[in-house]
């Protein structure tokens, strides 16, 4: 873990926040300097962190400056430790955008499709940035906490047309009257 903490005297400007817990190292950058500072780190003789394990998005519905978080798992095989890298992206005019590390590792080019298709960040100088797995209509982005969880679209078989429909959701929901009263008696019995 030693080996893990020099890249604050490496980055000192691009690293907002370090925090060791658990034996674990967690880094908070700039959005700016993500591909200069995961560079560094994969070719850098001490730390050689050179494996991209994973990469995943919270949203955090903070409507008014940084929406979602990006996280980055990466790997030193030599060394035997994890990093985790952090960055805070803005959602503008309703699309976030985010750099693109899969010049730095190849691995990233399906974990960044299916944080696109999922939570809606787009990657900029991405080769390849397509739905992964949604459908070849579906629009919005299902993991946003503003997406209805029963979406927009309902896909049904229909007997009569012999193909597949897609039509409005309709949420109605009837009237309901709640009976507070308990239907079984108690028979105190002492």
């Amino acid at each position: 873990m030693i080996q893990s903490l020099k890249i604050i005297f490496f980055f000192p400007s691009a690293i907002k926040r370090v925090i060791l817990k658990d034996n674990n190292l967690e880094v908070e950058c700039t959005e700016k300097a993500i591909k200069p500072l995961l560079q560094m780190m994969k070719k850098n003789s001490l730390l050689k962190q050179n494996q991209l394990l994973d990469m995943w998005a919270t949203d955090n519905l903070n409507l008014s400056k940084h929406r979602f978080t990006l996280y980055a798992m990466i790997l030193s095989m030599k060394n035997n430790e994890r990093i985790y890298i952090t960055r805070k992206i803005k959602l503008i005019a309703d699309l976030a955008r985010a750099t693109s590390l899969t010049s730095i590792f190849s691995s990233a080019n399906f974990l960044e499709r299916e944080i696109w298709d999922f939570v809606g960040i787009f990657f900029i100088k991405h080769p390849d940035l397509r739905r992964l797995l949604s459908d070849y209509g579906f629009q919005g982005f299902p993991l946003r906490k503003d997406f209805p969880l029963t979406g927009f679209k309902e896909v049904r078989y229909d007997d009569t047309k012999t193909q597949i429909v897609y039509t409005p959701v309709k949420l109605t929901q009837a009237y309901r009257y709640f009976h507070f009263e308990t239907p079984w008696t108690i028979d105190k019995q002492y």
